[in-house]
Formats: structure tokens, sequence, C-alpha cells
């Protein structure tokens, strides 16, 4: 596996127990502030993904640099290891400097798996979300003008949360229940 392959896939191995820590930190946070307005739980919500994506940036680099590292010293003379490497604590050290030693070969399977299963369930997620896009098309096509009762009912909740634009409403006969639809605001 290449040093980019490697370094992203041992990324993603890390990104399990680093996203498990910024959401929970985002639950404490929402757990906070659960009287607050809905936008500064938005924006606390946005704030923890934007993290999300840096701790694995820097999880990427990280690991890449010390690949890129340990490449180079393979050339050289062997020099003991800083009691840090691109913020990889000592005691993680032996599983990127000497993964084949034979207690962390279950290591090497794993990460050598990591990035295909990543990547096709990236895969299945997005033919999921195009499979709903095109039945909400669908719908919104078959789907007929509401009468004017219900037009009401959505005007008068529209002013009761602060809803100033305007929303298409669509009825349909093969769905049960009320649905809202939309890609950047519902």
């Amino acid at each position: 596996m290449s040093a980019v392959g490697s370094a992203l896939s041992a990324a993603v191995i890390h990104m399990v127990w680093e996203g498990a820590i910024v959401g929970w930190l985002l639950w404490i946070g929402l757990s906070l502030l659960r009287r607050r307005s809905p936008e500064i739980r938005y924006l606390l919500s946005c704030a923890a993904l934007i993290c999300m994506a840096g701790v694995f940036l820097s999880t990427f680099t990280g690991v890449y640099t010390l690949h890129r590292a340990t490449v180079t010293a393979a050339t050289a003379t062997y020099q003991p290891p800083a009691a840090e490497v691109a913020g990889i604590p000592h005691a993680m050290l032996p599983i990127w400097i000497a993964p084949e030693t034979s207690s962390l070969q279950w290591l090497n399977t794993v990460q050598f798996w990591a990035l295909p299963v990543w990547c096709a369930g990236v895969l299945v997620c997005s033919f999921r979300l195009i499979a709903g896009g095109s039945k909400v098309r669908a719908l919104a096509r078959t789907g007929k003008d509401p009468d004017d009762l219900i037009r009401g009912m959505c005007a008068a909740v529209m002013e009761k949360i602060g809803l100033k634009r305007d929303v298409r409403l669509v009825m349909c006969e093969s769905e049960e229940g009320v649905s809202m639809f939309g890609w950047l605001r519902p």
C-alpha cells in the first residue's frame, strides 16, 4: 500500500475514536444548550463537523509525515524515536514504525481493509441518497395541490415558527403522514 493509502486508512481507523470523542462533546454541549435557540445548537453542531474534518486531516497529515520519515530513515542509520513524533504518543510508535511484529499483525489486516470498506460504505450511502432524491422528485411530480384547509393550517404553523419564505405544498396519495424535504433548508 502506498504512503498516502496507508495514511488514509490509518486516519479512517483513528477517526472512529476521534469522532466518538467529538460526538460525546457535542452531546454534552447540546444537553447544556437544550433551552437555547436552535441557531446556537445548529452552530455548535456545524462546529463539531468542522472539528471532525480538522481532526481527520491532522491525523492524516501526521501519519503521512511519519510514513515519509520512516521511509527516509530506512536509508539512514537508526536513531531511537523521540518521545512524540508527529503527534503520536511514544506508546503508539511501535505500531507505525514496526507493524510487521507478530503481536501487531491484526492491525495491518484491519488497516488494509479499512479504506476499501469505508469507500464501499460511502458508495452505498451515496446511492441511498440518490434513490431518496429521485423518490422525492417523483412524489413532487405526481402530487396534487392541497385544498385551502391544509394551506391555512400550514400558514398558521409557518407564522408560529417565524418562517417567512414560500413553501411548496404537495399532497401525495401514496404516502401517509407529513413529510418535509429540502436540500440546504427543509
